[in-house]
């Protein structure tokens, strides 16, 4: 199903969007800690696409889309269950 969550990362030392590389992002997302780590690490995890995009205003505003596919762990069946994820990142100003 849909789902929608926020996950708030350490400071990007002043790095743009676009100099992050995606791992920044997925290591976050993914991380022990993460929000799809409960019954184990995910694994088999790609980014499928990754671009920016900008809401074309003076104060910034823009946003990195990064199109994600990994697998979890089922909780009943300990089988792996393929996901896909479209994550929106931005910097606050």
């Amino acid at each position: 199903g849909d789902g929608t969550f926020l996950s708030v990362t350490a400071p990007t030392s002043g790095k743009a969007l676009s100099d992050l590389p995606s791992s920044f992002f997925l290591d976050n997302l993914f991380a022990p800690t993460g929000r799809f780590s409960f019954y184990g690490p995910p694994t088999d995890i790609k980014a499928r696409k990754s671009e920016i995009v900008s809401k074309g205003t003076k104060s910034g505003g823009d946003y990195r889309l990064i199109e994600v596919s990994f697998s979890t762990l089922s909780q009943s069946t300990s089988a792996e269950i393929p996901r896909s994820a479209l994550v929106a990142a931005t910097i606050p100003e």
